[in-house]
């Protein structure tokens, strides 16, 4: 927390409930999935849109700070929750509960705002499985 008007830090002032791109503290974090459930939030409309939301335990080191982060639940956007679907063979979130994911930060402007947002690497451990690689996506005519 600020203790003074020098600190006035703006991620300690306005926390997120919820994991976020920058308490990655800039680098990837490896992380075994412990939990699986819902979290209904507010969407960009105003209504309430229900989201896949995980609990995670990095599974290296990491630092004091990146591990108090972790406490927070991971909550996935759909396209996060389609790839990781896709990744771990199975459409059904508890279903992924004992794999290992790599989430790493990507800055960017989401949904009109810059910001830095968790997301999860191609690589996936499944539970009781080894590690597997998604194949590489082929370009479309057009795509840049």
């Amino acid at each position: 927390m600020a203790t003074s008007n020098d600190e006035l830090d703006v991620r300690e002032i306005y926390k997120s409930k919820f994991l976020v791109g920058e308490d990655l503290d800039g680098g990837e974090v490896t992380c075994g999935i412990t939990k699986a459930g819902l979290q209904t939030l507010q969407g960009d409309d105003g209504e309430p849109e229900t989201k896949i939301k995980l609990a995670l335990q990095p599974t290296g080191q990491v630092t004091p700070e990146v591990a108090k982060a972790f406490r927070k639940p991971l909550v996935l956007c759909k396209k996060e929750a389609n790839k990781l679907a896709r990744l771990m063979g199975t459409p059904k979130a508890r279903g992924w509960i004992g794999g290992t994911i790599t989430l790493y930060p990507m800055p960017g402007r989401f949904f009109g705002v810059e910001q830095v947002v968790p997301r999860v690497r191609d690589k996936v451990v499944k539970p009781g499985a080894a590690q597997q690689q998604a194949p590489a996506r082929t370009r479309q005519p057009g795509e840049d």
